[in-house]
């Protein structure tokens, strides 16, 4: 779980506790302009603070263009304003920007406001009102992510059963949240598999580990779910009998019972032919093993030695997970394979 803040001149930097707020937020969202004619008047200072305290941010604009080609023109006022620092850029349509711009061209306005930012490098999101959804063609609207607000009763918290009704990336979840003062505030959430750091880089949220010297005996053949019985180093050897074409079993003393246990086939090498008894000989292996999905079985995986240098984000029902820009996705493993 994440907690990003987004802030305007609605709110004042200085009725902050600015070291409570660096501990409590992720990260956090900066109004620049409201339409190019009206920069953020507490824009500046915010900056200042979050810079000041180490809090990443990004920055986003609230549309209030009247056509596609004045779309453009509010883009590059608000590239042009925006400090450089920023991890990325969006643009938030309101009701305010639908009686400004109409219903006809939105989208393709949004879309141009996008475009400009792109072309200047900048990782761009989309935020647009829950009650627009399959209206307007927002949906089309290609940004690096979208940003939905839905509220519930509007608590303070998040209520699961009001999740945004589409695919989104961040969901704002109230506008009534507390952090770093006791005044009502914006608050968002994650709400896809693209981690905290896509948004805002390397937070203190991410965890530096190492890929552990071990390869696990599981009760049963399957990754999921399991505590192991065994973790055994690399160079160990030990005697299996083959169950299925990716497992072992192998019998080890337990609280001083004989158990059964499963190894994957991976964690074997120099398998000898099987005796009249169907034993063979063979040498453990050990590495670790991440999968795109959180069912630890099928899919892509990735593999790492012993001794790889990572960082992941804290564990959550038994399992690390981390972000592979190179996959474009998230991948997970066992609490075990790394620490």
């Amino acid at each position: 779980m994440a907690k990003i803040l987004d802030v305007s001149h609605h709110q004042i930097p200085s009725d902050f506790d600015w070291n409570k707020l660096k501990r409590e937020i992720d990260g956090i969202i900066i109004r620049v302009q409201f339409g190019s004619n009206l920069i953020d008047r507490h824009y500046k200072q915010f900056v200042a603070k979050a810079k000041q305290y180490k809090i990443p941010f990004g920055v986003y604009a609230f549309g209030m263009f009247v056509s596609v080609n004045d779309a453009k023109v509010e883009a590059r006022d608000f590239l042009a304003r925006s400090d450089s620092e920023a991890k990325f850029f969006a643009l938030d349509v309101e009701k305010e920007s639908i009686q400004a711009c109409g219903k006809k061209n939105l989208a393709a306005a949004s879309q141009a406001f996008l475009d400009v930012l792109k072309a200047a490098g900048k990782r761009t999101g989309f935020y647009y009102e829950h009650n627009m959804i399959s209206k307007y063609g927002l949906e089309k609207v290609k940004a690096d992510f979208t940003w939905i607000p839905r509220y519930g009763s509007n608590n303070g918290t998040k209520q699961s059963k009001y999740k945004p009704s589409i695919k989104c990336d961040l969901w704002q979840y109230t506008s009534t949240g507390i952090a770093g003062n006791g005044k009502p505030v914006d608050l968002s959430d994650l709400n896809s598999d693209k981690p905290i750091s896509y948004f805002f880089g390397s937070t203190s949220n991410a965890i530096s580990a190492k890929v552990q010297d071990v390869a696990p005996l599981l009760l049963k053949p399957q990754f999921k779910g399991q505590t192991p019985i065994r973790l055994w180093r690399t160079g160990t050897k030990i005697k299996v009998y083959q169950h299925s074409k990716y497992w072992y079993k192998t019998y080890v003393k337990v609280n001083g019972k004989m158990t059964l246990g499963y190894i994957y086939h991976g964690f074997l090498t120099k398998l000898s032919k099987p005796n009249n008894k169907g034993q063979i000989n063979a040498t453990v292996k050990a590495f670790a093993i991440w999968w795109d999905n959180k069912d630890l079985r099928g899919g892509q995986i990735i593999t790492q030695r012993p001794g790889y240098k990572l960082k992941h984000y804290p564990s959550k029902n038994g399992l690390k997970s981390a972000y592979y820009p190179s996959r474009k996705k998230m991948f997970y493993t066992t609490n075990y394979f790394v620490k």
